[in-house]
């Protein structure tokens, strides 16, 4: 899972819980930095994320000042849903 920036820039990756509507939509993304499930990223610009809960989750980059939810092409917020024991490589993430 490579990302495509200079390392040491980002101080880290968070997984977003995903919050939905009565209908199951997903409405907004909770984070709190004092418990949210996090990942360094190494001088490679890869990240792996250990003991992860059971739910679904967007990608957050830490910019120090904000934070960039990793989007799908058409502009939606990536979506992952953790089912327990399992490894998901996101693929190549290139921040412009």
């Amino acid at each position: 899972m490579p990302i495509d920036a200079t390392p040491g820039v980002f101080p880290g990756i968070y997984l977003g819980l995903i919050l939905r509507d009565n209908n199951g939509n997903a409405i907004v993304t909770s984070l709190d930095r004092t418990t949210a499930s996090k990942a360094q990223i190494d001088s490679q610009g890869y990240f792996v994320f250990q003991d992860v809960e059971i739910g679904n989750y967007t990608l957050l980059i830490d910019l120090v000042d904000s934070m960039m939810i990793l989007q799908e092409n058409n502009g939606e917020g990536k979506l992952l849903e953790i089912k327990g024991g399992e490894v998901i490589d996101v693929g190549e993430i290139i921040i412009e």
